[in-house]
């Protein structure tokens, strides 16, 4: 994890909290720690983070100043990461998903719907586990990337540090 040059790279934590699948109502954390190469714009994958514990996952991100999920309404609040730079799938991909609700207004995509239209291979058996999960907001995440309006958002996120964790 240390021998990467940090002046080329930005930390970038992707990670989802599972609140549902869980009898005893403590969140599983499952996140995985990407380094983003700023010159090049490749990723590569520094660690793995699955747990319940709060205070392990604090130690783990310690380092790392953006978080990135899918639902960032959802996700953030089990985790206090109200200081840190964040980025939702979700939201920022509401204008360029474009899926209608029964009004004909975009409304927020599901995960499946974002992938499908990146071209990324998924379905509802994939995305029962929540490492499948973090690894599809990596790979829509890359996506974006190269995408005209995407790329505009991530960028801001990565260069800029600008969250898009509320209504664009």
């Amino acid at each position: 994890d240390d021998s990467i040059d940090t002046e080329d790279y930005k930390k970038i934590i992707f990670y989802i909290v599972d609140t549902v699948s869980n009898l005893l109502d403590i969140p599983k954390i499952t996140a995985i720690k990407m380094g983003f190469n700023l010159k090049t714009g490749e990723f590569i994958r520094l660690e793995e983070f699955q747990n319940t514990d709060k205070e392990a996952f604090k130690i783990f991100s310690n380092d790392v100043k953006y978080f990135v999920t899918h639902n960032v309404k959802l996700n953030e609040s089990a985790l206090e990461l109200n200081q840190k730079i964040q980025f939702c799938t979700m939201l920022t991909n509401k204008n360029i998903v474009e899926v209608k609700n029964s009004n004909g207004r975009n409304r927020w995509p599901k995960l499946l719907e974002v992938s499908k239209y990146y071209g990324l291979k998924s379905n509802e058996d994939l995305i029962s586990s929540n490492l499948n999960v973090t690894k599809l907001t990596i790979q829509i995440f890359q996506k974006m990337l190269k995408h005209p309006k995407g790329s505009i958002y991530v960028r801001d996120f990565i260069f800029n540090d600008v969250s898009y964790k509320s209504e664009l």
